[in-house]
């Protein structure tokens, strides 16, 4: 700021008019530093500001963004960026890049060829090692940085985590794998049915002529038993790759969960169970629910009909359903022999059994169903405890 300037008290007249002038700039002169020190601090603010909404806009960004200038420093790293690469961001800033990262050629030579060549470059895939156990996919893009006058200043990377997009591409190559060999096996299970009906024809006219003595009519039991295990994968098989459609209405659940309930009663003695508690577990707030019942309660079946199968002689199923806000859960829980905790993400995989006769097309087919409603199918399992399964329909929303 400008201090006051002191004239002498006596000035001589012919002078006057030169200190008059001289005080009224110094005046002038005073203001207009006050005036610019107010407009500097207003600029320091609004820098201040404008620096904090930019940071906060690259932190929000989806990709990571790193930026060094010419001499390979890094001057900015954004919090996805950080997340990505496993860094401090305050650690990072004004360290060279090949101190931060010394063996990772592949994400820095592009970003050091747009900062020496000024070359940007689109879209590059590299690999990322976070470790040596836990290589991440990266796709990355580089720009050189100049200011207004063209001059180079620096360069910037973007790069996103493409561990994701890589899972969905497998899980995409795998579905039109899956697609191609259903196509096929449906094709091949049409024409395996007709002269299979034929064999099991066959078998049982050749039974027919047999005394309950004759030690060949084991053998025709054998054929027969067979033939029914073929017709029952080949069936199976037609109702996986077949196309299937819903013809949603609304269902009472209780009666229709008691109907199931019943069901499975009878079943036990088939299957050797010879004490089983099966429990109806109804939300009083749950009365109807939106579905197809006939291919719902094939789904329901398939689950009861696997939890006896895994109870140990006896044992308690329970039926369950309960609402959630847009969602109608159906439970089906036992308190079996569980599944092995390798196997649990593979139960839905077509043709994976874990059983001697198994097909391994249930529980594909159960969840191609619960798809096919727009759902969801849940499981745990402990071993040695039992199974719950919970099927998440969506619902029309309730007044």
């Amino acid at each position: 700021m400008i201090e006051d300037v002191r004239f002498p008290e006596q000035i001589p007249e012919a002078l006057k008019p030169v200190f008059a002038w001289f005080e009224s700039h110094v005046e002038r002169l005073s203001h207009a530093y006050s005036t610019l020190e107010s407009r500097v601090v207003d600029l320091d603010r609004q820098l201040e500001k404008r620096n904090a909404e930019l940071e906060s806009l690259l932190d929000s960004l989806h990709d990571g963004v790193l930026m060094v200038d010419t001499q390979e420093r890094v001057t900015m790293v954004n919090g996805r960026a950080a997340q990505i690469l496993g860094l401090d961001p305050l650690e990072a800033v004004d360290k060279s890049l090949s101190e931060i990262f010394p063996t990772q050629k592949d994400f820095t030579d592009p970003l050091l060829h747009s900062l020496q060549e000024g070359v940007p470059l689109r879209w590059v895939e590299v690999v990322w090692m976070r470790s040596a156990e836990t290589p991440v996919p990266i796709g990355l893009s580089t720009a050189a940085v100049r200011d207004p006058s063209g001059r180079r200043l620096g360069a910037v990377a973007s790069f996103q985590n493409l561990t994701h997009l890589k899972q969905m591409e497998r899980e995409l190559s795998q579905t039109r794998t899956l697609a191609a060999l259903g196509q096929m096996a449906a094709t091949v299970a049409h024409e395996i049915r007709n002269p299979l009906g034929g064999i099991g024809g066959f078998a049982r006219l050749l039974q027919r002529d047999l005394s309950l003595e004759d030690p060949r009519r084991r053998l025709s039991d054998r054929i027969i038993e067979g033939v029914g295990q073929l017709n029952k994968i080949v069936t199976n098989l037609l109702a996986y790759t077949k196309p299937m459609g819903t013809q949603l209405v609304d269902v009472e659940i209780e009666p229709w969960l008691a109907e199931l309930a019943e069901w499975i009663r009878i079943e036990a003695s088939d299957h050797e169970v010879t004490v089983v508690r099966v429990e109806v577990n109804i939300e009083p707030r749950v009365r109807t629910g939106r579905f197809d019942p006939e291919k719902l309660r094939q789904v329901v079946l398939n689950l009861a009909l696997n939890a006896l199968q895994a109870l140990p002689g006896q044992g308690t199923i329970a039926l369950s359903a309960r609402r959630a806000p847009g969602l109608l859960i159906l439970g089906v829980q036992d308190d079996g022999i569980g599944i092995a905790p390798e196997a649990i993400t593979e139960i839905f995989n077509p043709f994976f059994t874990t059983k001697e006769n198994g097909t391994g097309l249930g529980l594909a087919i159960v969840r191609k169903i619960v798809e096919l409603h727009g759902g969801n199918l849940f499981v745990e399992s402990q071993p040695g405890t039992g199974t719950r399964f919970d099927i998440h329909l969506p619902q029309p929303i309730q007044d």
